[in-house]
C-alpha cells in the first residue's frame, strides 16, 4: 500500500471514530419525521426495519450521530459520496435540523 493511501485510510477512520454508528436512539427518538427549509426543501428522518435514513428529495443516507465538543449533537449521514451533517436544536420551542454550506446556514423547521 502507498504512504498516500496509508495516509487516506487513517484519515477516514479518524473522520468515523467520534460517531456513533448506528445514531444513537435517545437522539433519533426525539427527532421529527419532517423538516422544511424554504431554500432547500424537505429533509426527512426515515425509520426502516434496517436503521434509519436521512432523506433529502430522492437521495436517502444512513444515519449517524455525533456528540461535539460543546454537547451539541450532529447527524450525519454516512453515503459514499454524499455526507451531510446536520446540527440538532430548537428556535423559539420548535425542532430544527441546521445544515452548514460555507458561509450559509439553512435551518430545517419540524413541521409535525
Amino acid at each position: 500500500m502507498t504512504a498516500a493511501a496509508i495516509r487516506a485510510r487513517e484519515g477516514i477512520a479518524a473522520a468515523r471514530q467520534p460517531l456513533e454508528i448506528p445514531a444513537s436512539p435517545a437522539v433519533l427518538a426525539g427527532l421529527a419525521a419532517h423538516y422544511h427549509n424554504p431554500v432547500l426543501g424537505d429533509v426527512r428522518i426515515v425509520r426502516t426495519p434496517r436503521g434509519t435514513d436521512l432523506a433529502i428529495r430522492t437521495i436517502r443516507a444512513p444515519l449517524a450521530t455525533r456528540t461535539n465538543a460543546d454537547g451539541t449533537v450532529t447527524l450525519v449521514g454516512l453515503s459514499p459520496g454524499w455526507s451531510p451533517e446536520l446540527l440538532v436544536g430548537t428556535r423559539e420551542g420548535r425542532k430544527t435540523l441546521t445544515m452548514r454550506a460555507g458561509q450559509h446556514a439553512y435551518v430545517f423547521d419540524a413541521i409535525n
